[in-house]
């Protein structure tokens, strides 16, 4: 095994020994499971952590509310068992590539075979699909498994080549079919597996430059049926309305759930079919960097990187009806980790909000973003007292992992009072009777004069 042992991420085509040591790490400190995989039992009869956040797409439930039966069929779905935790879901838009596609946008013997085909596995190596989609259409490579010893290949001219993956002791690897395919003028290859499941072709081949994809066995004899019949048009795209490359619609993160359970890499690696790769993937991509990508929100969903973030606030005690006041409000988050995703949300009774300003110049919620230890984010706030009893405003903090909810609102009550006219803005301290100050003055000055008099 030919090991690269630098930190630059210039290790080419050699096994870059940084990122199995961290992806070893990522596994000792939480990326695991312990239920058991051929079985789906819970360790001890009890459910762990993990167990919280993945998500069955088929029963619309998590592992915790599944029985054993249930979580074994869970763990050989595919692309059916996905991460729901809210630290990962908040990165994966901006992490992973939109959905690929490949409609079969015409095929008039087979209308059955007419749909998207979201099911594909990115290459290791070819081209990437960008934001224009290509179109043509759709062929049976021949010999079917594009390899040169099983005799003369024919023209794919301006097509989209379907190609077998095996048998499984098939004479030639995932690179010399697309070679081949590409040497024919394909315009891109979709290898169909032999088995269930998805595998992303893996290789290295910078002289391929069409897009090369894994596709399922169900898939491909969908296909390669719709070809038989009769002439078959397509397209391959990326489109975000269909998910993610390795997420679906929620940005919930798949998780690799292939049909034949792999003990040691089932359930606890992402899906291959993220794009791009991740480091938590069951085997490391020769592409891969020092990157953590969603390694460090998993473990924050799973209870590492804990914050206590709270929110105090201030305030009038005494607002007049039809009066605005300005109310402050104080996110701090005291540490030791970052504070993921702050938002502010309003609550409250007999207040109207009118605006916000400081680190928030939007109305509520208040997404304060990220908050490092020891610092705060101040919001000033003006709401408008609504009628004149009794009122209160009130916001409540959140973020991903704050583990403490006893100080996570603020309320203060607001008394009502007839004092300043509608459109007036009141301060912190306010009069609560009807008479002028002045006035007071006045008559306070006289009953003393009056008593005085009496005296003499």
């Amino acid at each position: 095994m030919d090991w690269y042992y630098g930190f630059d991420g210039n290790h080419g085509q050699k096994l870059n020994l940084l990122s199995v040591v961290l992806h070893e790490f990522g596994h000792g400190l939480g990326f695991s499971s312990f239920v058991d995989p051929t079985t789906g039992k819970e360790l001890n009869g009890q459910n762990d952590v993990w167990s919280h956040f993945l998500f069955d797409e088929g029963s619309g439930k998590h592992w915790v509310d599944l029985d054993d039966s249930g979580r074994l069929a869970s763990l050989t779905s595919g692309n059916g068992l996905a991460w729901d935790g809210s630290a990962v879901k908040s990165l994966v838009p901006t992490s992973f590539e939109p959905a690929l596609v490949f409609t079969d946008t015409s095929a008039l013997q087979s209308p059955d075979a007419v749909k998207d085909y979201l099911s594909l596995a990115p290459a290791e190596f070819g081209a990437t699909i960008g934001t224009h989609p290509i179109s043509a259409p759709v062929k049976v490579a021949s010999p079917s498994d594009a390899c040169t010893a099983s005799g003369a290949f024919q023209p794919l001219t301006g097509a989209l080549a379907i190609v077998d993956r095996g048998p499984q002791a098939a004479p030639c690897s995932f690179v010399e079919k697309a070679r081949n395919a590409q040497a024919a003028d394909a315009l891109g290859i979709l290898i169909a597996n032999y088995t269930t499941g998805l595998v992303a072709p893996g290789g290295n081949a910078p002289d391929v430059t069409i897009p090369v994809l894994g596709i399922t066995q169900t898939d491909g004899a969908t296909l390669k049926t719709a070809v038989a019949a009769g002439p078959v048009t397509a397209s391959l795209r990326r489109d975000a309305t269909k998910g993610y490359a390795g997420a679906d619609t929620s940005a919930r993160a798949y998780m690799y759930a292939p049909s034949a359970v792999l003990t040691g890499s089932s359930l606890v690696h992402w899906d291959t079919s993220a794009a791009p790769p991740l480091l938590m993937e069951p085997v490391i991509s020769p592409s891969l960097g020092s990157d953590l990508d969603l390694t460090v929100p998993l473990l924050t969903d799973v209870g590492w990187f804990l914050v206590d973030v709270s929110v105090t606030g201030t305030g009038p005690s005494t607002l007049a009806s039809g009066a605005t006041g300005s109310f402050t409000f104080t996110v701090t988050n005291p540490g030791p980790s970052t504070a993921r995703s702050v938002t502010l949300s309003n609550g409250g009774n007999g207040l109207s909000f009118v605006s916000n300003s400081g680190d928030c110049a939007t109305a509520f919620p208040c997404a304060l973003g990220d908050i490092p230890p020891k610092t705060s984010r101040v919001v000033t706030s003006v709401f408008r007292a609504s009628s004149s009893s009794a009122a209160s405003a009130s916001v409540t903090v959140s973020s991903l992992s704050n583990f403490n909810p006893a100080n996570d609102s603020a309320t203060i009550a607001v008394n009502g009072a007839s004092g300043p006219k509608p459109g007036a803005t009141t301060g912190g301290c306010s009069s609560t009777g009807d008479t002028p100050l002045p006035a007071l003055v006045l008559l306070l000055g006289l009953t003393l004069l009056t008593r005085r008099r009496v005296r003499v």
